[in-house]
């Protein structure tokens, strides 16, 4: 694959090398199992917030704050390289949650 892309006419990818990729990948795989520490966080939140007796609501409301201050800085390629997910994947991850432990 490496030496089709050298021979390639596109000068971006034959100039990446292979461990340039290698890089890219392993930002990607170190991102994806970031972003699963993210979500066990959250849980584990809500998991706290039941065994206090807080309002489990809040969680939510919280998460919607962040991400109603986020609107539009978490789209395309650059969220498949973020340590963290989405605001309103982890909104809609809560609410669920939340659901499931009222």
């Amino acid at each position: 694959a490496r030496k089709a892309a050298e021979a390639s006419d596109n000068s971006v990818v034959s100039a990446l090398s292979a461990s340039e990729l290698g890089a890219v990948g392993e930002a990607l795989l170190n991102a994806q199992f970031s972003q699963s520490q993210e979500y066990d966080a959250d849980a584990y939140g809500v998991d706290f917030m039941k065994r206090h007796n807080y309002d489990l609501n809040a969680a939510v409301t919280a998460m919607q704050v962040l991400e109603k201050a986020s609107e539009g800085a978490e789209k395309g390629v650059r969220t498949w390289f973020s340590s963290h997910p989405t605001s309103a994947e982890r909104v809609e991850r809560l609410k669920k949650k939340v659901q499931a432990e009222s």
